[in-house]
């Protein structure tokens, strides 16, 4: 369903320029039978509010997995979509992650996960270049609305 556009997903990441988002911030992992347990939080993530799936980079040890959740999981909260000036529309919220259990079967391990993450943030630019557009978009109302106003 993802590859047809049936589905839509979002990277859960806290910012930063590293594929796991910024250092000592953002979701952890433990492993546990079974699988992974996710906690912590991603505080700005674009498509949140709007995906139905997330793919959540995380370390576990010496290893960088993936884990792939249905975004209305139990041990999921998805805050309130942020309404900034030029975001609206981009579904950027909060990801809180509350003991999720992730299953083996869902998480992805074997092969080179760090080039798989590479590739899914260049493809994430096109969207971050549009956020851009839509911000300074607003920004040019905003200020033209000001300027007509002010005589």
């Amino acid at each position: 369903m993802l590859a047809t556009g049936g589905m839509l997903a979002a990277r859960a990441v806290d910012g930063g320029g590293s594929l796991l988002g910024a250092p000592g911030a953002g979701v952890s992992a433990a492993p546990e039978a079974g699988g992974l347990r996710l906690d912590g939080t991603a505080r700005a993530v674009a498509g949140a509010t709007l995906a139905d799936l997330l793919v959540v980079p995380v370390q576990v040890g010496d290893s960088v997995m993936v884990a792939v959740v249905e975004a209305e999981s139990d041990g999921i909260t998805i805050g309130p979509e942020g309404a900034k000036l030029g975001l609206n529309g981009a579904g950027l919220a909060a990801i809180e992650f509350s003991g999720l259990c992730v299953p083996t079967t869902s998480t992805l391990r074997a092969g080179d996960v760090a080039l798989a993450l590479a590739a899914a943030a260049d493809g994430a630019r096109i969207g971050h270049a549009a956020v851009s557009v839509g911000i300074g978009w607003a920004a040019l109302d905003a200020s033209s609305a000001y300027v007509v106003a002010s005589g």
